[in-house]
């Protein structure tokens, strides 16, 4: 029978509650991203996914609107396309996207087998069944090479614009520190093997490496536990930093061209 997972926060408990108020069929309900590993700040969105009894992709697509809509007139949160505000966003799938790699890939517009791999080792569950097993993508030093040429470098756009164009100081140094962990992700990941998408996780890599861009990494954070507090002179003054470490990092470790950002045309997965 399913059941609500324990649940340890507040704001996580409320997202699983819009979820199940809108869907009856829910099979399995994970949360992605910072909430799984405890590590939500004041701004931070709050992404689930959960597979589905339903297949057709149309109804899918209307399930995913009722939440949106609840979650705007019940719960005063918006969701869909909107980094670094504390928004949620739901994407559902039908109940054999984790078992048909086919299926999948029609509802993910992000790297396939990376995402799978993040399913499998980066989220929880807070209800339904574990079908987390049934994910069989392995992990190899390559897999996170297609994420890591664009990610990073979205978000570190995104901060110059932001703090050239005098717009919200607090966002662009949300965006900043998401550059700068997400690429120390990419040390972390292949110099410690280290596959978590817990920030926490990733600096202490950093850290083990005596990697010379960690005072970087705790840098941004830093930040992030301060809720992005910063100065326009602080933030401007790491961003030429946080490019080279990119820059860097993409010419030692990934061997694929850039591929085209799917953040800008696509709702955020």
């Amino acid at each position: 029978m399913n059941s609500i997972v324990e649940i340890d926060d507040e704001r996580v408990e409320k997202f699983v509650t819009c979820t199940l108020a809108c869907h009856s069929k829910v099979k399995t309900l994970l949360i992605i991203g910072s909430a799984a590993h405890g590590e939500l700040t004041k701004y931070s969105d709050i992404d689930g996914v959960m597979l589905t009894e339903v297949s057709e992709k149309d109804v899918i697509s209307e399930l995913e609107e009722d939440f949106n809509e609840l979650a705007a007139k019940r719960f005063g949160k918006s969701s869909g396309n909107e980094f670094y505000s504390p928004h949620w966003s739901l994407f559902i799938y039908p109940e054999k996207a984790f078992t048909d790699k086919s299926i999948f890939s029609e509802y993910c517009p992000l790297p396939l087998e990376f995402t799978l791999y993040n399913l499998k080792h980066n989220s929880k569950l807070v209800f339904g069944q574990d079908a987390r097993k049934d994910i069989s993508v392995k992990y190899n030093e390559g897999l996170i090479d297609e994420w890591l040429s664009f990610a990073p470098k979205y978000h570190l756009t995104q901060s110059e614009i932001m703090i050239n164009n005098g717009e919200n100081l607090r966002k662009s140094t949300y965006a900043l520190s998401r550059a700068i962990l997400q690429t120390a992700r990419g040390v972390a990941w292949k110099e410690d093997k280290n596959t978590s998408s817990s920030y926490e996780s990733i600096v202490q890599s950093m850290k083990k490496l005596e990697h010379h861009s960690t005072n970087l990494a705790e840098w941004a954070l830093e930040k992030r536990r301060k809720d992005f507090e910063s100065t326009i002179r602080e933030t401007k003054s790491k961003l030429k930093p946080a490019e080279n470490f990119l820059d860097n990092t993409l010419k030692r470790y990934v061997q694929i061209k850039r591929r085209r950002c799917p953040y800008s045309s696509q709702k955020k997965r």
